[in-house]
């Protein structure tokens, strides 16, 4: 619970500091959590893909590439690192330097988050900054696409198309009314 109140009260400061990145009051809660790493869970597309690839006499699917583009304080990687398989990978990009300090910090103090630790890539870039050459199995967006530019949204989900594997899944969601507020 304690972690719970520091991830609130950085949450709170990066929104009231950045609120056109930040885009939240809050972290996720764990209902959207779990509905954004459905496909990490229950494996999605690409999984059916890898399984197929495996041979006869392996029943272990391959491991999977999984990228997690605004991470924030971590609330929607938790979930993704409870849903991960053994030899998955992920790859967490932030843009926000104080997320990218409280990831760090998390990584190391965080039984879950440390026990994949050894798994993870924290990358302090945007989104647009990945080479991609290494495409993902798994994209998770937690970016407030809602608060960018129409060019802005058409730039990310254009990259994000070009960063996700074949059959690969894209997961990302939308506020209902945030549109109509603004």
């Amino acid at each position: 619970m304690r972690q719970r109140w520091t991830d609130y009260r950085v949450f709170w400061r990066q929104f009231r500091q950045a609120y056109n990145t930040t885009g939240a009051v809050l972290p996720s809660g764990r209902g959207l959590s779990r509905a954004l790493s459905r496909y990490v869970r229950t494996g999605g597309a690409a999984s059916a893909i890898g399984e197929s690839q495996t041979t006869a006499t392996s029943s272990i699917p391959p491991p999977r590439r999984i990228l997690e583009v605004g991470p924030g304080t971590g609330a929607v990687t938790l979930q993704i690192i409870h849903d991960m398989r053994p030899a998955d990978r992920l790859t967490l990009v932030e843009r926000n330097e104080h997320f990218v300090t409280h990831l760090h910090q998390r990584l190391h103090d965080v039984p879950a988050f440390n026990a994949a630790q050894d798994r993870i890539s924290l990358v302090h870039a945007s989104v647009e900054d990945l080479p991609e050459n290494e495409p993902f199995d798994v994209i998770i967006s937690g970016l407030p696409l809602n608060n960018f530019t129409v060019e802005s949204v058409q730039q990310i989900l254009s990259k994000l198309t070009r960063l996700v594997a074949p059959g690969g899944t894209i997961s990302f969601f939308e506020y209902v009314a945030i549109r109509r507020a603004k």
